[in-house]
């Protein structure tokens, strides 16, 4: 494992003037300090001042408490570090400490990503330059993986440094697949849904599953999807694997009745290239083009024709017979693309697809404005995975992106939050610098992260991260307002 820390800035440590509590502090090997950095002997420590809660902060001359100020929350019983105008979560446990001093030293650095995954309040980002995980936003049940169950994590802080193929976000937990083949899982495990055998409680760091690896039982992870209540992954031979709870009228598992406490072959007919799971529903897409579905089928969001729930995976139908080359599955919702990229097909609940209530049981093709036959070609889709009104698709062409869904925190991106329902709309490029070429992206429940990979044609404009919508639990790292167009991620 490696860890790649870079540091551009060095911080003071200003002290101040506390407004309720005195600066007595115990001492490093005494009990009488000599100020705020105390050497003893061989022995040197930082005493902090105390108050009883960050509010109680004040300075010399009634101005606004400097960055990189240093205190301890007497309330809070934890440190706390001032960013910009507010205070930073409590410094935890030694780990946790260990993460925000990593956390300052490289906040507002570039950051260059690989992968994105945007869960229910927080999100998972693959380096591209170390291959190493970065998550943000609610620790609440031990999602980030940080060690953390309470506060949000404000900025990108590096959580697994070993080199990753792929990362998931889930709506209690996360998964990622390493590039050697193994799987790693961290979060609430309630129904199983992290694949350790653990029906409750949390995992706090990221635990190994058993079973994926060069040489395991199952052969090497290519590809995870974190749902709601369960995990799946795809390995490198074509099959796909299903932990948590089974299909009812709430989830998309691996089968029938209970939960599955291990993962378990999900028997599929071919070999499967892709997954997309989302809160209620699963998608595989197979070699030679045929997409298999399962789980709550309410409002067509299966796309097999019926509202039936599936148990097993069942094969939908696309018009004239068309075979695709990428699925993506929405909380209620669902769309593919045509294999020569010409099409996109959609499917789900009336009021996520435009069609002003009508719900569309099967797919159909959907027109995208100013799209035609000379060159167009659609590269890409990423549907809401989890719910808030209703689901939104990001389609990705080369000739720009084009959004539809749910707009009440800015997550699409076209500068206002009013909800698209008719045809798809350009994303706004304003704050995206000049050539950029958006290759992919993933939607959470209130925000969306995009990428450009390397077809940006400029390498400086190469893997660099947009992010739009909900703050709420710092999904965005450092960004500390709602985002309504695309806006660089940093560290």
């Amino acid at each position: 494992m490696k860890y790649n820390i870079v540091k551009r800035n060095i911080y003071t440590l200003p002290l101040v003037f506390v407004g309720v509590c005195s600066f007595g502090q115990v001492g490093i090997g005494t009990l009488n300090p000599k100020g705020v950095l105390h050497v003893e002997s061989n022995t040197m420590g930082i005493v902090l001042p105390k108050v009883q809660d960050t509010l109680s902060v004040i300075t010399p001359d009634g101005g606004p408490v400097e960055e990189a100020t240093l205190v301890y929350d007497l309330s809070a019983k934890c440190a706390k570090f001032r960013r910009a105008d507010k205070w930073s979560d409590c410094l935890l446990d030694d780990a946790g400490a260990k993460h925000e001093v990593s956390d300052v030293l490289n906040i507002g650095t570039e950051f260059k990503v690989r992968k994105a995954s945007a869960g229910y309040e927080h999100t998972l980002l693959i380096g591209q330059d170390d291959n190493a995980l970065y998550v943000a936003g609610d620790n609440g049940d031990a999602k980030t993986g940080l060690g953390r169950t309470v506060g949000n994590t404000g900025s990108f802080l590096l959580n697994f440094a070993s080199p990753l193929a792929d990362a998931s976000a889930g709506y209690l937990h996360s998964i990622v697949a390493t590039e050697s083949g193994e799987v790693w899982t961290w979060g609430y495990n309630g129904d199983y849904r992290t694949g350790l055998g653990t029906k409750t409680g949390d995992t706090g760091l990221p635990t190994r599953v058993d079973g994926f690896g060069a040489g395991e039982v199952f052969g090497k992870a290519v590809k995870v999807q974190a749902g709601s209540q369960n995990s799946f992954v795809l390995t490198e031979n074509g099959v796909v694997y299903g932990v948590g709870a089974a299909t009812s009228s709430t989830n998309a598992g691996p089968g029938t009745g209970g939960a599955a406490s291990f993962f378990t072959e999900i028997h599929i007919p071919g070999t499967v290239t892709d997954i997309s799971a989302s809160q209620y529903t699963v998608a595989a897409l197979t070699s030679d083009g045929k997409v298999y579905v399962w789980g709550v089928g309410k409002a067509g969001r299966l796309g097999t024709g019926s509202t039936s729930n599936v148990t097993t995976p069942t094969r939908i139908n696309f018009p004239g017979g068309a075979l695709v080359k990428h699925v993506t599955m929405g909380w209620d919702n669902g769309a593919a693309i045509s294999v020569d990229g010409k099409n996109v097909y959609r499917w789900g609940a009336g009021n996520s697809i435009g069609n002003l209530g009508v719900n569309a049981l099967s797919p159909y093709s959907t027109n995208i404005p100013g799209f035609g036959d000379n060159g167009d070609e659609v590269t890409a889709l990423a549907a809401q995975r989890f719910d808030y009104g209703a689901g939104n698709l990001f389609i990705f062409t080369n000739k720009g992106v084009y959004v539809t869904g749910e707009n009440r925190q800015g997550q699409l991106g076209i500068g206002n939050t009013s909800t698209v329902t008719g045809p798809s709309v350009p994303l706004s490029t304003i704050g995206v610098y000049s050539g950029t070429v958006f290759t992919g992206g993933s939607i959470g429940r209130q925000h969306t992260i995009l990428i450009t990979g390397e077809n940006a044609g400029n390498a400086n404009l190469d893997y660099v991260a947009y992010g739009m919508g909900s703050v709420s639990h710092r999904q965005l790292g450092a960004i500390t307002k709602q985002r309504r167009t695309p806006t660089v991620l940093t560290k």
